[in-house]
């Protein structure tokens, strides 16, 4: 879901010939740039929307992930550091 929400965002500046936002929208300060970013009150508003659910998500996924990578670190550290060590595998994708 947040990988949609940032895609809109991504697709609403190019629908209004808007230069390219260099943000990356996993920071909360970057998201807080895109909240003053569209001249148009309503576009904006809509898209103040997007960033108070990416928002909300980053509040409530980092202390779930954090936990879950605690629990796979206590199950089976072994596999966890080779499953990590392979390209491609991120810290998140070695944890399903």
């Amino acid at each position: 879901h947040g990988a949609d929400l940032k895609a809109h965002v991504a697709n609403t500046a190019s629908q209004y010939n808007l230069p390219a936002h260099n943000v990356n929208l996993k920071n909360v300060c970057d998201r807080e740039k895109m909240r003053y970013y569209f001249p148009d009150p309503v576009v904006q508003r809509s898209i103040n929307l997007n960033m108070a659910i990416l928002d909300c998500y980053h509040k409530e996924l980092k202390p779930l992930e954090h936990y879950i990578e605690q629990m796979a670190k206590q199950h089976n550290p072994v596999h966890l550091n080779i499953l990590q060590t392979i390209n491609g595998i991120g810290r998140i994708l070695a944890l399903t």
